[in-house]
C-alpha cells in the first residue's frame, strides 16, 4: 500500500542500532496526541542519554516505508572532546505539521546513530477523520446583502468544536449550520436571527478559512469576527452589526448544547439601513396594504418636533416622497393592530443631503410636525399640511420598544 503524506513534510521514523555500545541511547518515546487524527499535526519526542557530553542530535529528513514504519533520520554528531565520559541525558522533540493523510497503524523505526532496543518501538494510530468532517468539507449555501433563509441545525453535525470569540472559549456541541456570505462593497452588515423553536443557538461571524490543504480547521482568535447578541427585549432575536470588506465570509448557527437544535430565520441587510436609506418610495395617490413594523429596526430613536423631543424606541418604517410643485399633502395611517399606539412624523428630506450619511437622530429644524397623540382608543393617524415642493420622509414610529403592529396607508395630494 501506498500512502500518501502531507505536502507540509515528509516524514520518517526508523529504528536501527548503528553505532554506540550503549544498549539504550533512547529511553522513552512520547506522541503528543498518542493517537493523532489524519490530518492533524502531532509531536514525536525522545528522551535519552549520550554517553558523553559531546554529542548532538540534527535532524535529517523523515520517510515512509512499505510496512507502515515511519522512518525518522536523525543524525547524531560527536565533537572533538575533550569531554567527561559521563552519561549526559538528551530530549530531542519535533512536530509534524499537517501531520499523516492514511490512517493506519504505525510504528516508528530511527536511522543515523540513535540506539534502542526493538520491544521498546513506539506504535501508534493513524484515526480516519470524523465522518463528518469540517466546516470546509461540505458545501453550503451563499446568502447575500438582502438575503433572509429559513433554516435549521437539526441534522447538521458538530464540524467545529470550539470558537475564540468575544465571550472566550465556547465548547459548542450542537451540529453547525454555515452560511457563505458575500459582499460586493465595503459596507456595514447586519444579520438577524430569530429562533423559531425553544432552543438556545448562537450566531458567529468568521472570516473565509476553507482553504487548500487545509482540511481540518478549527476558528481561532484572530479568525473569528463576531458572535451574536441577545436581543435585550425578545432573547429569541441575535444579531450583529459589523463593518465588512468586499469578500467572502462564513455565518455559523449552533447551539449551546448537542440538545440545542431547532429551526431558525436568518436575514443578511447591508447599508446603514437608517433614516435615509432605508425609506420606500412612494407617490402620491399610493395606497399601501398590509404594511407592518413588525420586522422592522429602531433605527431613528428621536424626534425634536414642534412640542418636544418623543423617544421613539419601537420600530420604524419610513417612506420617501417627492413632491414636483407645492401641494397640501395629506397622510392618514390606519392601525390595524388592536392596542398598539403607532404615530407619524413628517421629516424634511434635507435632513439626508446624501445617500450614505447616517441620521439616526432627527433635529428640530428638519421636523414639521408629528400627527396628533390620541391614545391607543383611536386607530386613526393623520398629518395634513401645505408644503413647498422637494422631498419629504414620513416616519412611522412608537414611544415604547414593544409597540410594533400591522398598518395601512394613504397618500393624497
Amino acid at each position: 500500500m501506498r500512502n500518501k503524506l502531507s505536502t507540509l513534510f515528509t516524514l520518517v521514523l526508523l529504528l536501527s542500532s548503528q553505532v554506540w555500545a550503549l544498549a539504550q541511547t533512547i529511553r522513552e518515546i512520547e506522541i503528543n496526541p498518542a493517537n493523532p487524527v489524519a490530518g492533524q499535526s502531532f509531536t514525536v519526542t525522545l528522551k535519552g542519554d549520550f554517553p558523553s557530553a559531546c554529542y548532538s542530535l540534527n535532524y535529517i529528513n523523515a520517510t515512509i516505508s512499505a510496512g507502515n514504519y515511519l522512518d525518522l533520520n536523525i543524525q547524531v554528531n560527536q565533537s572533538a572532546g575533550p569531554c567527561a565520559a559521563v552519561v549526559t541525558p538528551f530530549t530531542f522533540t519535533r512536530t509534524f505539521h499537517g501531520g499523516l493523510n492514511t490512517p493506519g497503524f504505525y510504528c516508528l523505526r530511527f536511522f543515523g546513530g540513535l540506539s534502542v532496543n526493538t520491544s521498546d518501538s513506539k506504535c501508534f494510530n493513524v484515526l480516519p477523520p470524523p465522518h463528518y468532517g469540517t466546516i470546509c468539507d461540505v458545501s453550503f449555501p451563499t446568502i447575500y446583502c438582502g438575503s433572509t433563509v429559513s433554516g435549521n441545525n437539526n441534522f447538521e453535525p458538530n464540524r467545529l468544536t470550539y470558537y475564540e470569540c468575544e465571550y472566550g472559549d465556547r465548547e459548542l456541541k450542537s451540529g453547525e449550520k454555515v452560511y457563505r456570505l458575500e459582499v460586493d462593497r465595503y459596507t456595514k452588515v447586519r444579520l438577524d436571527m430569530k429562533i423559531l423553536d425553544n432552543v438556545d443557538l448562537d450566531m458567529f461571524l468568521i472570516k473565509e478559512v476553507c482553504k487548500p490543504n487545509q482540511p481540518y480547521y478549527k476558528v481561532k482568535s484572530y479568525d473569528c469576527l463576531a458572535q451574536a447578541k441577545i436581543n435585550p427585549v425578545n432573547s429569541k432575536e441575535r444579531n450583529i452589526e459589523i463593518n465588512l470588506e468586499v469578500g467572502s465570509y462564513l455565518v455559523i448557527i449552533d447551539g449551546e448544547t448537542n440538545y440545542d437544535r431547532g429551526r431558525f430565520t436568518l436575514t443578511a441587510e447591508c447599508g446603514y439601513r437608517d433614516l435615509c436609506t432605508k425609506a420606500a418610495i412612494v407617490n402620491c395617490g399610493d395606497k399601501l396594504l398590509n404594511q407592518s413594523t413588525i420586522t422592522g429596526r429602531n433605527d431613528v430613536w428621536s424626534y425634536t418636533c414642534g412640542t418636544g423631543v418623543f423617544e421613539s424606541e419601537g420600530n420604524d418604517r419610513v417612506y420617501k416622497i417627492k413632491l414636483d410643485k407645492p401641494t397640501k399633502l395629506f397622510v392618514e395611517m390606519n392601525i390595524l393592530s388592536p392596542g398598539e399606539d403607532l404615530q407619524l412624523t413628517l421629516i424634511k428630506g434635507e435632513v439626508c443631503p446624501d445617500a450614505y450619511r447616517e441620521v439616526h437622530s432627527v433635529a428640530a429644524e428638519f421636523c414639521l410636525g408629528r400627527s396628533p397623540e390620541s391614545g391607543t382608543t383611536s386607530n386613526r393617524r393623520t398629518i395634513l399640511q401645505d408644503l413647498p415642493a422637494g422631498t419629504y420622509y414620513i416616519a412611522v414610529d412608537a414611544r415604547m420598544a414593544m409597540t410594533q403592529g400591522e398598518l395601512q396607508h394613504f397618500f393624497q395630494l
